[in-house]
């Protein structure tokens, strides 16, 4: 009889425990109050005490989680095989009425991690999928001319729109999606590499083409400043002759010049050989030195 006392004294004790609480609710979390199953109130961070043995606490945490994902088998628009890895980051909706939502609905989901995280990878496949149809392989590496976004960018723009709008639908909110890597084929990686040095070949070319074109002009600048200087010297040249030729005095004068600067130093004297120089009186006589 004392062991029948016992045995239903503990089983009374373990059921006014399961049904009150004393728990206190930290500032990223929520709690659930209950009243014989029933969602009664959703409450903020606080300390919350209850006697009544058909009363309830839980707690939902609203910490960000982050889980990551990798499909192997994955196609682009343009039938290229890839795989993609992605981190992916959310958090329970912290509304009330949401809360309240995910509790009724996804009762697993809203306070167990690995619940949640099953239930969101669950749903990363469809989109990525989805996404990566729309886009060539090159698009999606960025490796387009013209295409100011980058197509991971782009590409992760559009998982996270899609994603939004699935998690919704579970009160989950996504904080953030990153691309951590696209797998493509190794040949593929190859002839990209190949189209990369080309393009480095045909840079390197013009640029060589440039600096001969810019050497070509150089020469020909020089070349016209070497012929208006032999115009000048023969315009000098022809204006000289000119001189001359009007003045038959000064050619010879500039004849004894260079007949005294031929003979040496000291004094040169020409005397004219018209006899009638010394007929006319004292002739005229150039020193020339």
């Amino acid at each position: 009889m004392k062991r029948l006392t016992l045995f239903v004294s503990l089983v009374l004790l373990s059921v006014l425990l399961s049904g009150c609480y004393n728990k206190t609710i930290d500032s990223s979390s929520s709690g659930v109050k209950t009243s014989s199953g029933k969602v009664e109130e959703i409450v903020s961070a606080g300390w919350y005490f209850n006697m009544n043995p058909m009363a309830g606490m839980n707690v939902i945490d609203h910490s960000a989680k982050t889980f990551s994902w990798y499909d192997p088998d994955l196609v682009t628009q343009d039938k290229q095989p890839i795989g993609i890895s992605m981190s992916i980051t959310v958090q329970r909706s912290t509304k009330n009425e949401d809360v309240k939502e995910m509790w009724n609905t996804y009762r697993s989901e809203s306070t167990s991690d690995s619940a949640l995280e099953q239930q969101v990878l669950g749903r990363v496949p469809g989109v990525a999928k989805a996404i990566t149809t729309k886009y060539t392989l090159d698009e999606m590496l960025g490796v387009v001319e013209g295409v100011e976004t980058s197509g991971r960018q782009r590409v992760t723009e559009d998982v996270n729109v899609m994603l939004t709008a699935e998690l919704a639908e579970i009160y989950v909110k996504v904080l953030d999606v990153r691309i951590t890597n696209i797998e493509v084929d190794p040949a593929y990686l190859d002839l990209l590499k190949q189209k990369a040095q080309a393009a480095v070949s045909q840079e390197l070319s013009r640029e060589t083409t440039s600096l001969r074109q810019q050497e070509l002009l150089q020469e020909e600048a020089v070349t016209q400043i070497e012929l208006e200087k032999a115009r000048r010297d023969r315009l000098v040249e022809e204006e000289r002759a000119n001189v001359y030729k009007n003045s038959p005095e000064l050619l010879e004068l500039e004849k004894m010049r260079i007949w005294a600067q031929a003979m040496g130093q000291g004094s040169v004297y020409f005397i004219p050989s018209d006899a009638n120089l010394f007929m006319s009186g004292t002739p005229n006589v150039v020193p020339i030195q």
